[in-house]
């Protein structure tokens, strides 16, 4: 329920708010952020090399579950199962692109290393 309360504190003041997003897809680190915004949620993470995958999610759900597209900048596209603490401000995900690649992330307050073990 608290992320719906930041939602609707973003709406009142016309923003947003923000977690930073780390992990690697197909082996390579990434980094980004997640956004919860008034007019949904949104990720975006990229690697060294410029490759940028991005997807949108129900800002508003209260699930701890939820999936969620990804579309990435080489057209590459797939999904990610994203497990939520109960504050819905942190959480791990997995992903997998079509064409088998696969990722882990962690984001907000969440080690990478911790979560994952490596």
């Amino acid at each position: 329920m608290r992320i719906l309360w930041i939602a609707g504190v973003a709406a009142l003041a016309g923003c947003s708010a923000s977690w930073p997003v780390n992990g690697e897809l197909g082996g390579d680190p990434v980094t980004g952020t997640a956004t919860a915004a008034v007019s949904g949620g949104s990720f975006r993470v990229q690697n060294a090399r410029g490759l940028v995958c991005a997807g949108t999610y129900d800002a508003y759900s209260a699930e701890i579950t939820i999936t969620a597209p990804v579309t990435c900048s080489d057209g590459r596209k797939g999904r990610a199962v994203i497990s939520r603490k109960t504050n819905l401000l942190a959480g791990t995900g997995i992903v997998r692109l079509d064409d088998g690649t696969e990722g882990r992330f962690v984001f907000g307050d969440l080690s990478f290393a911790k979560e994952f073990g490596s």
